[in-house]
């Protein structure tokens, strides 16, 4: 249904209205997207745009939100020596932000770029959730069914691009 609703809103000269909680099926049936909570818009624009906060964030489906430290480069600091680096254009050094990773932005990779600890696994069908904790902050990781084992080290890579960032009003 969603491919015929698409293909029906590229066909007609008309704006379309669609309600609904899922984020996903947001993302692929609108151009525009008006995030709404307790009735107050929160944020508009794009389906693109990045969250303006935690609570949209959150709404669009973010399961960990982290807090850093920008850094020059386009890294965030999230614990001793660690640092993600993020493709968000424009980070302040110094200042607090607020980040988390979009669904299937970090894989494991053996000669994956950042170093991480397995803390829990969950199956989820055929795949798993693993939550993996890289510097102060836990991320999670979908992986077929041979996971590693919680407590055991691992590598994984991140995509820059999967990182959603924005600026941390107050301290979590």
């Amino acid at each position: 249904m969603r491919r015929d609703l698409r293909a029906l809103q590229q066909e007609l000269p008309a704006a379309t209205i669609v309600v609904t909680h899922d984020p996903l099926e947001a993302a692929l049936l609108a151009d525009q997207i008006v995030i709404l909570d307790q009735g107050r818009v929160l944020q508009a624009g794009p389906t693109q745009t990045r969250p303006a906060n935690e609570t949209v964030a959150r709404l669009l489906g973010a399961e960990y939100i982290e807090y850093g430290s920008c850094r020059s480069g386009g890294q965030i600091a999230i614990g001793r020596d660690t640092f993600i680096t993020v493709a968000e254009p424009e980070l302040t050094p110094g200042e607090r932000v607020g980040w988390s990773i979009s669904p299937g932005g970090a894989r494991f990779a053996a000669g994956g770029a950042y170093s991480g600890t397995v803390d829990s696994a969950i199956t989820l069908g055929v795949d798993q959730r693993v939550i993996v904790r890289i510097g102060d902050a836990r991320i999670g990781v979908v992986a077929g069914g041979n996971a590693p084992e919680p407590g055991l080290s691992c590598r994984i890579d991140i995509d820059p691009h999967s990182v959603q960032v924005w600026l941390a009003r107050a301290a979590p």
